[in-house]
Formats: structure tokens, sequence, C-alpha cells
């Protein structure tokens, strides 16, 4: 899986589990990711 799909099945999973573990995973992704770009710049 690329990123952007693994991304996108970790928010589905989040959503469709409501698990927090999963809703953490996406979360820790989601900010890993906003700061890889922010340091881009």
């Amino acid at each position: 899986m690329d990123g952007e799909s693994l991304y996108l099945a970790g928010y589905d999973n989040a959503v469709v589990s409501e698990s927090w573990t999963s809703v953490v995973f996406w979360a820790v992704d989601f900010f890993a990711r906003s700061w890889d770009n922010f340091s881009a710049l």
C-alpha cells in the first residue's frame, strides 16, 4: 500500500471501529505527516 492509501485506511478504520487505538494511530500518523510537510517548507 502506498502512503495515501494507508492513511485513508487508517482514517476509515478509526471511524468504523471507534477504538481509541485506531484513533491514536491515525492522529499520530496525521501529525507526523503534517510535521514532515512543515519541515519541507
